[in-house]
């Protein structure tokens, strides 16, 4: 069984496409908008930090579990969802090193680049899943490429890195972190024309609804990756900023994409 493309089944009905995990995970971010926004002291701190985390573990499961699922039917898509779990693990390793980091006495920054590099570890494991689901479906469908989402990508990238790269100058920022945040912008370009055109690849097919929730989650994920460097050279706290909102909706959209593969992959077991 390969890859399903828009021109198979329709979506199922959203409601027989998630599991309690999706719902957790909704739920969670509801509390934590709340909680984060509202001015309830502590308590904002701790959810600006420590939820990301449960959601983490929410999007690992639900992403091995889909892996799991299609290993057991040994469909070739099972080689795209191992990129995923690569990439889910980097991401609760590279956040929990960002964490300690950041609450050492005083601020490790040898912790915190080494967050950083398992960070982009897992933005290469997500765009290489992503590029192999954007190739397989292009060459089932045997249609040609699209770069209209490539090109708008790359317009938008270059002027955030234009106007990235004049505060960096008016902030004296140099060496190492200057190459970090301007390297960053690479895969972040790469990530969201990808997803973008995997989007747009699979609309309308069954996992269309999959595809969809990854391509909004890399979108807030660069979105906070970009939000997060501007405020590191205004001097502001990253880790317990109410931006963590971004980065928490991000892995929601991670968790229901992944879940939503998982029922559909459960549903054409039962339809076969």
């Amino acid at each position: 069984m390969g890859i399903i493309t828009n021109m198979d089944k329709k979506p199922l009905a959203l409601l027989n496409r998630v599991t309690i995990s999706s719902v957790f995970a909704i739920v969670l971010l509801a509390i934590s908008v709340i909680a984060v926004l509202l001015p309830l002291g502590k308590i904002s701190f701790y959810f600006a930090i420590l939820p990301q985390f449960l959601l983490i573990a929410l999007m690992m499961q639900t992403t091995n579990r889909a892996y799991q699922s299609l290993v057991e039917t040994g469909t070739p898509e099972q080689k795209v969802w191992f990129f995923f779990l690569a990439g889910t693990l980097a991401t609760f390793v590279g956040e929990m090193l960002y964490l300690v980091g950041n609450i050492a006495n005083p601020v490790n920054m040898i912790i915190i680049f080494s967050s950083t590099v398992f960070m982009l570890g897992a933005y290469v494991f997500f765009i290489i899943g992503l590029w192999r689901v954007s190739f397989h479906i292009r060459t089932a469908k045997g249609g040609k490429p699209n770069y209209i989402p490539a090109i708008i990508t790359f317009v938008v990238i270059a002027f955030i890195g234009a106007v990235l790269f004049v505060q960096m100058q008016k902030a004296n920022t140099a060496g190492v972190l200057m190459v970090t945040f301007l390297g960053y912008l690479i895969p972040d370009f790469f990530i969201i024309a990808i997803s973008a055109t995997v989007m747009v690849r699979t609309w309308g097919g069954m996992l269309f609804s999959t595809y969809i929730m990854y391509a909004v989650g890399c979108l807030f994920l660069v979105t906070y990756q970009i939000s997060a460097s501007f405020l590191v050279l205004g001097g502001v706290p990253v880790h317990s900023n109410p931006i963590q909102l971004l980065f928490m909706v991000a892995l929601v959209s991670f968790v229901v994409g992944s879940d939503m593969r998982y029922k559909t992959e459960m549903r054409l077991r039962e339809v076969a």
